[in-house]
């Protein structure tokens, strides 16, 4: 700003003092507290961005030195964890921003003001011109900051100050300066980690791995948390809920990242569901579809209950592991989806036992399990089930043989597991493919139940029919009982007997998860009635339940049971369905049964039919059928359905098969929908769909809603909701995620359930598809940024014909939702950020597309001697009441030389070489303004700003990071490794 005795002074100043006035520096003293702020809105604050926006030193006006320096601070209040140790492991920034608005600093005319962090100058200078606001960006050390530190468990982090210092104009030439906000951007850091174990464990599992590597890292961790052995999902969220919260308190976070074993993997998806708090979600070993090793040991324990009321196997056969069946987890996932603003990874177990085929004696219980669970698996959860889900990331890891590392429980000790997830981002590209659930590959006999006392024996009999590979398999509790079998032909074969023929019997007893398995392994069974004894050895109690069960691999003969429909409401019937076959069709003329344990623990037997009465369709089929009528409880009814061969061929099988009862019924109508403008720009910022409810009993359920567009793009909503009578509820669906997805309407709300959800229970009262179309909404309706820089044009200038250019033109592409005056302001910077010139500008902008000039010197671009590409940075565009500030990634140029450019200088002795080719998903330049925001190709057609935690998901649909060819529109971003944002 010229001197107030200038002839231009009245003009100049009017901006700041009464207009027409000149404000003199005694009289700029006086304002310093005005609020007189640029029309710049400063980034939003989040866990790598930290924002001063009001206070001393801002907001003070043009001051002048005698009414400086101007001092304000950010304040941190994020624990970063050890700063060295992530600078070592390249996990955080090295260098950092230092961003703010300038107001009227006239650099070329020779001002000059200082600035100072933490009492430490700076290099260079504020820069700028005449009465224009420019963003100044500062690139600082990481070590200059000051960072709170962690007050360890349960206590709450302190905020530090980080003091900013304006030395103003220190040639005392009569320079002023205005400073509106200030902001520090760090590129990257890890978030704190909170680990979640699973079932039948405490937080102790992490610290021989994960928390001593994650310290040696420098990252924040915290795996104390117990869950309890076996607590439902729900109660266990609710314990992650309150561990979550306390973690960001204890870090000054606004969101931590999650690491889960095993069912902690369900809790945990159940609470991020609806979470804000959360960044990602990275299971390992998480049962997402189910464990059909819960399914067999929920069999096997019906028959066991029907004798005694205690459980076989802890870790599956009570009523919490009901959740863990495949099933229930097939409801829950019905009714259950992703949160979109969290990033899943799902890490699947793939361990082969490396035995040669038909070896009995090879490792038979880890065989027996993966022939339970699946193959591949980790013994207890298979690789489908653990990628179940089509959100999530989908990594696995191997191990064979004696490296027992992919087992279920051994993942989370395993050193490579933790390195191949901490880089999963550079190496594992996520799969958006849903695994579905294959057929199994064995088949279960009929279940033999006993109760057993000290000394006490049981002898009974199993029929094996024809197959290559059997396991006969004795579950009980604790203690040791003796198990024998005599084949068909009379032989007695017990352990001894199988160590002197390990070529046809194979034997092992072992513990899973706390209780004991035993099991002989036959290579080409005898088909024929299989005498089963089993002794009291060893009982600790005054008496011990146990179950007997063949497990036969790829038998000719299979069985398929479901309900026909898995959830009904109080009073109506479940209808169990039965199919026995072969390789010749349904089997007939069978004995089938199912046993149903109710809610309360009532065991109940019901023959199938294949009579053709109701509910059975058609009479001798093969298929078989029956109604279950005594259902007025609410809840889960387990079953196991059993079918028997009573002609050749003689067999017998058994499924685990599960119902649950709702207590109320529930109709939906009266659709509407309705967009809604919450800030009066002319925008749909939602688009709200309302129905109405009616429920016979009132209560609270989960509701899940699906927006779906013509092109397969989807929103989901999930929440809780109480009903009473009739109630009319309403979805809310976000209109720049619409907006972005570029689709126009109309739209259908594809799915829409509601559900009771108690305890264990998940039972489904309303499940509509395609309930209801939207009016006929174009996208460009809906809410979206208010400016957007959508692609630029690179225009060299040669004003002279000599062959070299004087200038080079960048023009931007803006898309702007409101018409009116518009004002920008813009640096050029080569490839190691130097900048190199400013320009600043205005015009008339209509609605919609527009676009304008910068104009930068040729000859400071040649003077420069730093090939291109070059760098559009530090963006101001403001008018109409609407303002963006980019810092980096605004445009990057075409490639050009310096040498193409006029220059001062004489010709250099080496011809200057383009700086490297940068891979655009990994250049630190390449944002679209918000650290959390990249510019994309979108699948080879449009230029996009999308957020940078799903940056993947559009490279895996077919987009790229950068430059689309017909837009030359920069995408500058950088891949999130994995616990960084």
């Amino acid at each position: 700003m010229p001197f107030c005795n200038s002839t231009d002074a009245d003009f100049h100043h009017s901006d700041f003092g009464q207009e027409g006035r000149c404000l003199y520096p005694e009289a700029h003293r006086q304002r310093r507290h005005a609020q007189t702020t640029s029309p710049f809105t400063p980034p939003d604050e989040d866990d790598l961005t930290f924002v001063v926006n009001s206070g001393p030193g801002l907001d003070t006006g043009c001051t002048f030195r005698e009414g400086g320096p101007l001092v304000f601070s950010v304040k941190i209040p994020r624990v970063f964890g050890d700063i060295d140790k992530l600078l070592a492991a390249g996990l955080i920034s090295e260098i950092v921003t230092l961003s703010m608005p300038a107001y009227d600093v006239d650099f070329a005319d020779g001002e000059r003001d200082v600035v100072s962090l933490n009492g430490t100058p700076l290099s260079g200078f504020l820069t700028g011109v005449n009465e224009v606001w420019k963003l100044n960006s500062f690139n600082i050390p990481i070590n200059m900051l000051k960072f709170p530190t962690d007050p360890g468990e349960g206590g709450t982090a302190q905020e530090e100050d980080n003091v900013i210092s304006i030395d103003i104009d220190i040639n005392n030439d009569g320079w002023c300066v205005a400073i509106d906000w200030a902001a520090v951007a760090i590129q990257k850091a890890p978030l704190p980690v909170v680990l979640f174990h699973g079932i039948l464990s405490s937080g102790d599992v992490w610290e021989p791995l994960w928390e001593t590597e994650l310290e040696k890292l420098g990252i924040p961790n915290d795996g104390n948390q117990n869950l309890g052995e076996l607590g439902s999902i729900q109660s266990n969220a609710d314990l992650i809920a309150s561990r979550v919260t306390s973690s960001i308190d204890r870090w000054g976070v606004k969101k931590v990242n999650i690491v889960c074993h095993s069912k902690g993997g369900l809790d945990s998806r159940h609470y991020v569901e609806n979470a804000d708090n959360v960044a990602n979600v990275i299971q390992i070993g998480t049962p997402n579809g189910g464990s059909p090793l819960a399914d067999f040991i929920q069999r096997a324990s019906l028959t066991a209950l029907g004798i005694l009321p205690t459980v076989l196997i802890n870790l599956f056969a009570g009523p919490a592991g009901v959740q863990l069946t495949t099933p229930h987890m097939a409801l829950y996932n019905l009714m259950h989806g992703s949160n979109s603003n969290v990033r899943y990874t799902a890490l699947a177990g793939m361990y082969d036992a490396g035995c040669f085929a038909l070896n009995p004696f090879c490792r038979p219980v880890d065989r027996l399990l993966l022939s339970i669970s699946g193959s591949p698996g980790d013994t207890i959860v298979p690789k489908w089930s653990v990628h179940a889900l089509g959100y999530t990331g989908k990594p696995s890891y191997s191990s064979s043989g004696a490296d027992g590392s992919a087992k279920h429980s051994p993942l989370i000790q395993s050193f490579a597991v933790f390195n191949q997830l901490q880089g999963r981002v550079t190496s594992n590209r996520r799969n958006l493919q849903t695994s579905s659930t294959p057929e199994p590959d064995y088949q279960s006999t009929i279940s033999l139940s006993g109760i057993m006392i000290q000394g006490g024996g049981f002898s009974d009999y199993l029929y094996i029919d024809g197959t290559t590979e059997a396991y006969i398999i004795l579950l009980y509790p604790s203690g040791q009982l003796g198990f024998t079998l005599v084949s068909p032909d009379g032989t007695t074969i017990d352990p001894a007997y199988a160590t002197s023929n390990p070529s046809i019997v194979g034997y092992e007893d072992s513990e899973v998860f706390g209780s004991k398995i035993a099991l002989y392994a036959l290579i080409n069974p005898a088909v024929g009635s299989w005498q089963i004894q089993v002794t009291g050895n060893l009982v600790l109690e005054p008496q011990i339940p146990f179950a007997v069960s063949g497990l036969l691999l790829q038998p000719a003969i299979t069985l398929k049971s479901s309900l026909a429909s898995p959830s009904v409401t109080s009073g109506t019937s479940l209808v169990f369905v039965a199919e026995p076959s072969d390789s010749n069709g349904p089997i007939r003329g069978a004995l089938a049964q199912v046993t149903v344990e109710s809610p309360d623990g009532t065991l109940t037997t019901l023959n199938l039919m294949d009579d053709g009465l109701t509910p059975d369709a058609y009479a001798d089929d093969g298929v078989y059928t029956g109604s279950f009528i005594t259902t007025s409880q609410a809840g889960n009814y387990r079953a196991a359905v059993s079918v028997e061969g009573t002609v050749p061929p003689l067999f017998s099988r058994e499924v685990f098969v599960l119902g649950s009862v709702s207590a109320a019924t529930a109709t939906v109508n009266n659709f509407s929908d309705a967009p809604l403008d919450n800030d009066s720009d002319g925008l749909f910022n939602q688009l709200v769909i309302s129905f109405d409810v009616s429920v016979t009993v009132p209560g609270d359920f989960y509701l899940l809603a699906i927006l779906t567009d013509s092109e397969g793009n989807e929103q989901n909503i999930g929440m809780t909701v109480s009903v009473s009578g009739i109630s009319t509820l309403s979805v809310s669906f976000d209109g720049e995620t619409i907006y972005n997805n570029g689709v126009d309407g109309p739209y259908t709300l594809s799915a829409l359930r509601l559900a009771e959800e108690s305890g264990f229970s998940v039972a489904v009262v309303v499940n509509l598809e395609d309930a209801y179309t939207t009016a006929p909404y174009e996208f460009t309706q809906f809410d979206r940024s208010a400016l957007q820089v959508k692609g630029g044009t690179t225009i060299p200038m040669d004003l002279n014909s000599n062959g070299l250019f004087d200038r080079l033109d960048v023009s931007l592409d803006v898309e702007t939702v409101s018409s009116g005056f518009y004002e920008w302001s813009a640096t050029l910077r080569d490839s190691l950020g130097t900048e190199i010139d400013f320009d600043s500008g205005s015009a008339t902008f209509s609605a919609e597309s527009n676009s304008f000039i910068l104009m930068f010197d040729g000859t400071l671009i040649g003077d420069n001697r730093v090939d291109g590409p070059y760098f559009v940075s530090d963006l101001l565009l403001y008018g109409a009441g609407e303002s963006l500030v980019q810092s980096t990634g605004v445009y990057t140029t075409d490639t050009l030389l310096a040498s193409q450019f006029e220059s001062t200088l004489p010709p250099p002795t080496v011809s200057p070489s383009a700086t490297p080719t940068v891979d655009p998903c990994n250049d630190p330049i390449n944002f679209c303004g918000k650290s959390n925001k990249v510019q994309i190709c979108h699948k080879g057609k449009k230029s996009r700003c999308v957020r940078s935690d799903k940056l993947d998901d559009y490279l895996n649909e077919g987009s790229s990071c950068g430059v689309c060819p017909n837009s030359n529109t920069s995408a500058k971003s950088q891949k999130n490794e994995l616990f960084s944002r």
